[in-house]
């Protein structure tokens, strides 16, 4: 059976009809640079999977941000790596926030200061539009907060062996604000005429409810880049938040009304978590400069 041969790719000669543009602009970084874009992304554009424009963003923002690098700094030892950051941005593109991602690990792997691992790209490549939205507000307000209400159940004759549980329920923060440690909630041991803790931050002013985000939180920690994060959970936004919840949520304050007038009484308990970005989160904060 006679053999085809397939001759070896010609990157050189490769560049100019399938990404000129890219070429163009990355040339005067490096012509490995560019060789590389052009080899991975040539059945891409054959099929269109990608387009010009897309891999001319691309290019665009990878040498902007590669111009932000001190000369003394730069590097282009990371070659292979940065193969597989372009191979893992193939089908997305067409989205400028991962164009934006994907240009930061290349330029950050032509960074000597900081150290790009090879799954950082795996992990933007599985990321969801809601995910990557999510990831970014870690990385900018820090701090996310899940509350949930739970009271006793009087159809049992332990009361607490199996509680009554709302919907957790996710706040995020819209101002930064450094950590400020309350330990004690308690109004009692406030001076006198100071506003309490819980009355101190306002819905919509110093935190907002996020709906419909639960599935973007576990993929992040299933991924390990956010974790619950106990050293946080006195944070002085907690007491206005959960004072915030149980005063708008109206099943539990239909229960507080009853409990005026039928026994036994029902007892409530707030619960709340904080979640923080994981040292891996920030590793990746870090590599995509966000």
């Amino acid at each position: 059976m006679e053999r085809t041969l397939v001759s070896p790719i010609n990157l050189k000669g490769d560049l100019t009809p399938l990404i000129e543009s890219s070429n163009k602009i990355l040339k005067p970084i490096s012509e490995g640079l560019a060789g590389i874009f052009a080899f991975v992304f040539q059945k891409p554009r054959q099929y269109n999977i990608t387009s010009e424009i897309e891999l001319e963003e691309l290019a665009k923002s990878t040498r902007n941000k590669y111009n932000e690098i001190p000369y003394a700094n730069q590097t282009l030892a990371n070659m292979r790596q940065i193969g597989k950051i372009l191979d893992d941005s193939i089908y997305q593109l067409d989205k400028e926030q991962f164009r934006e991602y994907y240009a930061g690990l290349i330029a950050s792997s032509c960074d000597n200061r900081k150290c790009v691992k090879p799954f950082y790209s795996s992990l933007i490549r599985e990321m969801s539009t809601e995910e990557a939205d999510l990831f970014e507000y870690f990385s900018k307000y820090t701090f996310l907060f899940e509350i949930q209400i739970t009271s006793s159940n009087h159809l049992f004759s332990n009361p607490d062996l199996y509680r009554w549980y709302w919907p957790k329920r996710y706040f995020k923060a819209k101002i930064k604000e450094n950590f400020t440690v309350f330990r004690n909630y308690d109004r009692q041991s406030l001076e006198e005429n100071s506003t309490p803790l819980e009355d101190i931050y306002k819905y919509d002013e110093a935190y907002s409810e996020s709906l419909g985000i639960e599935s973007a939180i576990l993929f992040l920690l299933s991924k390990k880049l956010i974790q619950e994060n106990p050293a946080y959970t006195c944070h002085q936004f907690i007491p206005s938040i959960k004072k915030f919840v149980f005063d708008t949520d109206e099943q539990a304050q239909q229960l507080v009304r009853e409990n005026k007038f039928s026994t036994p009484k029902v007892k409530f308990n707030v619960k709340h978590k904080v979640y923080t970005l994981t040292p891996t989160g920030e590793e990746l904060k870090d590599a995509l400069s966000l």
